[in-house]
């Protein structure tokens, strides 16, 4: 759904784009015959639904029915960032050749570079955000490979807002111009400040929200762009979301 907003500020009316995606409306995938589920708010070209913008090239909200593996597979360039949402998961690479824990709350990254492969355990009922990033691929596939485990405890959190990337926490991407926060809401307003130049790509986690009278309800998907000052929301169920800023344009080339 493509929905024109229009705002006033000082004075000026002024034109904003939301791309609105159900979580209906968003890619499907699986693993291990249906063992994890996925929807895909953007997918692979093979998927359907959205494909890469910015550079975010990759987004899947997973979720294990049962405890199931994911085996060893390989990447090459990109960043990849696992988001633990709720439940438990285990993390196995070459670079370190063992299994590592993560819990709810807790971020990993990894830097893939020239080659590494990974394996993830998910325990039933675990959920997790994946998204890969797209950094300048002509420096990338030269550098070695690394990964990092953020420990939820070491992320700022500050006005209801949680700092994945950005001021004040821990975690550097390559991927030039991101900012990835996570928010939590109770019913009133919220209000998102926006940039022209920036997009805001934003996964209702949990609760529900409205803009001009549009419902957003749990896992649906939003792109917001062409905007100026701020969004304003109208909470009618407290709950959260992930918000991830990028660059309308990047200064090296991609090729989706």
């Amino acid at each position: 759904m493509y929905i024109h907003l229009f705002f006033v500020s000082l004075g000026e009316a002024y034109l904003t784009m939301i791309k609105h995606f159900s979580k209906e409306q968003q890619a499907y995938g699986s693993f291990n015959g249906g063992q994890i589920i996925e929807n895909k708010p953007i997918g692979f070209p093979q998927d359907g639904g959205l494909r890469p913008y910015s550079n975010i090239f990759y987004w899947a909200h997973a979720e294990a029915q049962v405890d199931s593996t994911i085996e060893l597979h390989p990447h090459r360039g990109f960043e990849i960032m696992s988001i633990v949402l709720k439940g438990k998961i285990k993390h196995y690479d070459t670079l370190q050749e063992k299994w590592i824990s993560l819990e709810k709350g807790d971020v990993q990254l990894i830097k893939s570079g020239s080659g590494i492969s990974h394996a993830e355990a998910m325990q039933k009922g675990s959920a997790i955000f994946q998204i890969w990033f797209y950094p300048d691929l002509s420096k990338t596939l030269h550098q070695e490979a690394n990964y990092m485990d953020v420990n939820e405890k070491t992320l700022l959190f500050e006005n209801n807002i949680q700092t994945i990337v950005g001021k004040g926490s821990p975690i550097m991407l390559d991927s030039e111009g991101i900012k990835i926060e996570k928010i939590y809401f109770e019913n009133g307003n919220i209000q998102i400040k926006v940039q022209e130049d920036k997009c805001y790509s934003i996964y209702l986690i949990d609760g529900n929200l409205k803009y001009n009278q549009v419902l957003l309800k749990k896992h649906d998907f939003v792109v917001i762009t062409e905007q100026k000052d701020h969004l304003l929301f109208e909470v009618s169920e407290g709950g959260s979301l992930l918000c991830i800023t990028s660059p309308s344009t990047t200064s090296y080339p991609m090729h989706y």
